[in-house]
């Protein structure tokens, strides 16, 4: 079950960590979220891999699960032609809510 959750939640593992020793876990940020999305897609586009877009489709589903807004991102995902257009579309959103966020502290 654990490792059905993991594509969706790839904290899983340090969250059950933290759980043990403490009874608590900590949430992943939007900032983590962002690192980790953007590495991956990176290194597809990077390995040049065949199907690498319907990859980063599918992953773009799993990794902005619960994300506020994410659902626009998810779209602009889907609708886009290419590996580079998609991790554009990424760094668009992902710098956008983290300078808003920024501005707003």
């Amino acid at each position: 079950m654990i490792g059905r959750m993991a594509p969706a939640n790839p904290w899983i593992f340090r969250q059950i960590e933290q759980y043990v020793e403490s009874g608590s876990y900590v949430q992943p940020t939007e900032t983590d979220r962002y690192q980790m999305i953007r590495t991956y897609f990176q290194m597809l586009l990077e390995e040049e891999m065949p199907g690498s877009e319907g990859k980063m489709k599918q992953f773009a589903s799993w990794f902005t699960h619960g994300v506020p807004g994410g659902a626009g991102l998810r779209k602009a995902i889907y609708e886009a032609k290419s590996g580079t257009e998609i991790l554009q579309n990424v760094e668009s959103f992902f710098e956008a809510k983290l300078a808003l966020a920024t501005t707003s502290q």
